[in-house]
């Protein structure tokens, strides 16, 4: 039997909202920039999950916090995210988490899930965004795609 096997990637944008509290003498000046989740090539016959990691990185000058939120994508939901291939109406199930066990989903803070919380001081945060999807998935072949919107306030 031949398997069909193509490539599935996961994108991630960002956005930056700036929120200074009273008081904070300094603005801090921060750029924000993403390394995508790619999933790579995902076999629906084996039977174990698909583990892949991406990264938000935060550089950021003065002291302060940060929190990022993600956004559901095209599921709508938190509770199982999925991507879509252009052709097909196939749900390839997936999500994303704030940590490597994978048991806290990343979301916005509501329904359960979390939001990553990180301190600065004129330094570079890298946050990894672990991403699992879900063995033996019955799909059409194709190349399936979610767009992810990660919101980073300070």
């Amino acid at each position: 039997m031949k398997l069909n096997f193509t490539i599935y990637i996961f994108l991630l944008s960002c956005t930056a909202v700036f929120t200074f509290l009273p008081g904070n003498a300094r603005a801090a000046s921060c750029t924000v920039t993403t390394t995508s989740v790619n999933f790579g090539l995902y076999d629906p016959f084996q039977a174990t999950v698909n583990d892949v990691n991406g990264r938000i990185t935060v550089s950021c000058t003065s002291k302060g916090r940060f929190t990022i939120a993600l956004s559901t994508g095209q599921s709508g939901s938190y509770t199982t995210r999925y991507m879509l291939s252009g052709g097909t109406t196939d749900q390839l199930d997936y999500n994303l988490y704030t940590n490597n066990a994978r048991t806290i989903i990343w979301g916005d803070g509501t329904g359960g899930t979390r939001v990553v919380r990180r301190r600065f001081r004129n330094n570079t945060k890298r946050v990894t965004v672990h991403g699992r999807i879900p063995a033996m998935q019955n799909i059409s072949p194709g190349s399936y795609s979610d767009n992810i919107v990660a919101t980073v306030n300070f």
